[in-house]
Parts: C-alpha cells; structure tokens; sequence
C-alpha cells in the first residue's frame, strides 16, 4: 500500500474573538486549531445539500468559547441562505485526542434590512 501524505492549508482565526481564545502556541494551541478545523469541515458537509456547491475556507467562522462551546457562522459569497448552524462537540473518554464533531444547517428566513 503506498504512503499518503495530507497536506492541509487554512488561515489562522482573523476575528478578535477567535484569537482571543487560540492558546499562543503547543499542545494547546494545536489541539483549538484542529477543533475549529474539524467544526469548518463538520459545516461544508452539512451545508453541501442546500447550495450544491464548493464552500471556501473563509466562507465559514468558527468560535470556540472559553467553556468549549462552539459557535459557527456562514457568510456565503453567492448569497445563499441565511443558515442557522448549530454545532455539537463529543466528548468521548476512551479516546484520548480524538475530535468528534456534528453539525447542523438549516435555512432561515431572511431578516429585512
């Protein structure tokens, strides 16, 4: 079987809500950035059924809050939507590092500008 190597690339939080909860650095650090990646991934696939289309990186938000809670948000660039997203983090204790993720897309009406 040959070997396979995933590369994967994707920008740091931007948002100062988001940066104010990503550890500096280590274990700590890499465990936030890999639970935020895993919620974006949980999100293209539960958005995927309603717009049928490659949803980019930055198309998505992820925050984390200090208790763990997860809070996710899509700004789409083709207009579709709005969405309300709704994410669930497993907490599973046999498992030491593993990430489980789910989330749920559901359209929403549109509020009046």
């Amino acid at each position: 079987m040959p070997n396979c190597i995933v590369v994967v690339q994707f920008d740091l939080p931007k948002r100062s809500e988001e940066l104010a909860v990503t550890p500096a650095s280590g274990p700590e650090r890499d465990a936030s950035v890999l639970l935020r990646f895993s919620a974006k991934e949980a999100i293209y696939k539960a958005v995927d059924p309603w717009v049928h289309r490659f949803v980019g990186f930055q198309e998505a938000s992820v925050a984390c809050a200090p208790d763990g809670a997860l809070t996710g948000r899509l700004a789409l660039v083709k207009g579709e939507g709005p969405f309300a997203v709704e994410l669930h983090r497993a907490r599973v204790e046999d498992e030491d590092g593993l990430i489980l993720v789910a989330a749920r897309v559901r359209p929403t009406a549109a509020v009046p500008v």
